[in-house]
């Protein structure tokens, strides 16, 4: 979590503070402007009017600039959301490859983490939940871990052992990720830069108005509140955890359900008897056929949402 100044403030009084400043920079420059409007010549007029509109297509600029920045991030957060539930269902379905002895336990365990991971995005900006849902992660990570190398000293078959620890792996690296790309904020600096720009440039608009003697009042409070609007926007979009825009779970709860369905159903459909070896086949066989109907249905939600 960032503990930069804007992302701290409720987006509501960061929008009415912005606005507000806007509208006031445009009054204060509209006076000015009238003060001034007898002493400058037609020429002083004109050169202001160029002014404005250079300031404008800076302020124009920047935010495109400031935008592109705040959607890059909110992209790569979705993904590493959609990314690490694929992944969890992936390293779900190879842990029915494992030895009996780990294979219940590493079903288990992984369920946890999938709640646990739910757990880190429903914490919302509390920083104990947050800090609680991390602890409980990284504790089943460990345990994960630890069952995949049990498993391999007792199996160390490429096939069924060594592609669970595969993908394990890269679920251990999807973690690492996001909390990455949470953190990943575009630089305060520009926004405070942006901020300034966009003041200075609605100030001399209002000079200019002032200038002609005309104070225009709806159009100088529609500028404020688009630009206000846009800026909360793009602070908005790099806050993941709080504001109007955060980035959907929807895969990862998906595959939630998923997995508690699959826990509900009898065990004898899904674990394997070691006695016999068509046994074996068949079960996993079955097991297999249920999960690869899961990503199915998970692989068809995430194109409908998309």
């Amino acid at each position: 979590m960032s503990g930069e100044l804007l992302y701290g403030i409720n987006e509501w009084v960061l929008f009415i503070l912005i606005a507000g400043l806007f509208y006031l920079c445009a009054e204060v420059g509209f006076r000015y402007g009238r003060r001034h409007a007898v002493r400058l010549s037609s020429d002083a007029h004109s050169h202001v009017a160029t002014i404005e509109g250079a300031l404008l297509g800076l302020l124009a600029l920047l935010l495109g600039f400031a935008f592109a920045m705040a959607m890059g991030r909110y992209d790569a957060r979705k993904n590493v959301v959609m990314e690490e539930a694929n992944d969890l269902q992936t390293t779900f379905l190879r842990a029915q490859l494992l030895p009996s002895t780990y294979r219940g336990e590493s079903t288990r365990l992984l369920q946890e983490y999938v709640a646990s991971r739910v757990a880190y995005y429903q914490a919302g900006a509390d920083r104990e939940a947050i800090e609680r849902s991390l602890e409980q992660t990284n504790q089943l990570q460990i345990g994960l871990w630890s069952t995949a190398v049990a498993a391999a000293r007792e199996n160390s078959d490429e096939v069924t052992t060594g592609y669970y620890i595969e993908s394990l792996n890269g679920l251990i690296d999807d973690h690492t990720k996001r909390l990455t790309a949470m953190d990943n904020h575009v630089p305060e600096a520009i926004l405070m830069l942006l901020l300034l720009v966009a003041t200075m440039t609605i100030a001399v608009t209002g000079y200019s108005s002032g200038l002609r003697h005309a104070r225009l009042l709806v159009l100088r409070a529609i500028l404020a509140i688009l630009v206000a609007a846009t800026l909360l926007v793009i602070v908005d979009l790099d806050r993941p955890r709080r504001g109007l825009i955060k980035v959907s779970e929807a895969s990862m709860l998906q595959l939630q359900q998923d997995l508690s369905k699959f826990a509900t159903e009898p065990r004898d459909r899904h674990t394997p008897a070691i006695s016999s070896r068509s046994a074996v086949i068949r079960s996993t066989a079955s097991a297999f056929s249920h999960l690869f109907a899961l990503s199915i249905s998970g692989t068809r939600i995430e194109g409908t949402r998309s």
